[in-house]
């Protein structure tokens, strides 16, 4: 089984520590695998490395990242700067979450709260019948259409 180190009171190196307080996290705990683990599990830690290499959002956070692979004792892996790699031109032509998120509309939805104090009538965006407002979303006895997007529906004639 491999050793996880998951206290900073626990002898590591101060970059590691320096690093671990900028991120809130210590990829070296993640990337110091071997590149072939001893079970071919898909909750192996390395793989688990590299769910979350695919998870980066941030330059600073994938170069962070690249950094400590290439500092760990054993030195850098072709394979992990390949997956680094892969998820930097991502970036590259997608943008950063923040770039994302801000060419998207927004869409605000009422809290379920709301909805239960709001005394009017969700109707089906497709036949015009009262919905019913299930625990996942929203089905219409009329044409069995369900969703799970308030928008779809609509309130009182106006789309919600």
């Amino acid at each position: 089984m491999y050793k996880r180190t998951t206290s900073l009171t626990e002898e590591k190196p101060a970059w590691r520590r320096e690093i671990h307080k900028e991120l809130g996290e210590d990829p070296a705990e993640a990337l110091d695998k071997p590149l072939v683990p001893p079970s071919t599990d898909r909750h192996s830690p390395l793989l688990q490395a590299r769910a979350r290499i695919r998870g980066i959002d941030y330059f600073d956070v994938l170069d962070t990242w690249e950094e400590v692979e290439r500092r760990l004792d054993r030195g850098p892996r072709v394979t992990v700067l390949a997956w680094i790699e892969e998820r930097r031109e991502f970036l590259e032509e997608h943008g950063e979450r923040d770039e994302r998120m801000a060419s998207q509309p927004r869409r605000t939805v009422p809290d379920r709260d709301d909805q239960e104090e709001n005394d009017s009538e969700y109707l089906c965006g497709t036949c015009n019948t009262t919905v019913e407002d299930r625990k996942h979303g929203y089905h219409c006895p009329n044409c069995d259409h369900l969703t799970r997007n308030v928008q779809e529906v609509t309130c009182g004639g106006e789309t919600a």
